[in-house]
């Protein structure tokens, strides 16, 4: 990533028509972007190259690289091709760039602290709800001082909706 950074390449916008960019990457041989550009209305299709890379994108994308100075590379995981298991799996990488290691350190700082409330980790230490595998991943099974909290939580919510509209009947001289 550094390498290609400190070569300050250009990004090149190209507007091309869709049966142009069909035919492109159809002679690439690009089966993703020729499922991608044929759902698309006709018209033009915004192409950005970088190097021998060339992508569909709206954009703006930045002029060169030269404006990215700090790059964090995190996970790369597999993919199924819009999410469908009958699909080939692709590889995604995630990433983030910035314009300054000062930036990305703040950001990479500002992650660090997200961890430590996330809700799963805060639920179990908490003992405000649980998981299990058995039920289902993202299904939270509330404990006694969680079922708690969420009881006094939609006490709350019903008490300022019913204030809402209330005030919302007054408003318009329903009441």
């Amino acid at each position: 990533m550094k390498e290609l950074l400190n070569e300050k390449s250009q990004y090149i916008r190209e507007d091309i028509g869709k049966a142009d960019a069909l035919a492109y990457f159809t002679e690439k041989d690009d089966e993703y972007k020729q499922e991608l550009i044929s759902e698309l209305e006709d018209g033009e299709v915004t192409l950005y190259k970088h190097g021998n890379f060339v992508d569909l994108c709206k954009g703006p994308h930045l002029p060169n690289t030269s404006y990215i100075k700090a790059v964090k590379l995190f996970t790369i995981a597999g993919a199924y091709w819009r999410g469908n298991e009958k699909n080939k799996m692709l590889t995604r990488v995630y990433g983030v760039t910035y314009p300054s290691q000062k930036e990305l350190d703040e950001y990479l700082l500002m992650l660090e602290e997200a961890k430590k409330r996330d809700h799963r980790k805060l639920g179990k230490e908490l003992e405000l709800f649980t998981f299990s595998d058995k039920v289902g991943k993202g299904l939270p099974l509330w404990l006694p001082k969680g079922a708690m909290l969420r009881e006094r939580l939609e006490n709350f919510l019903k008490k300022v909706q019913k204030q809402f509209m209330k005030e919302l009947l007054i408003q318009t001289g329903i009441c």
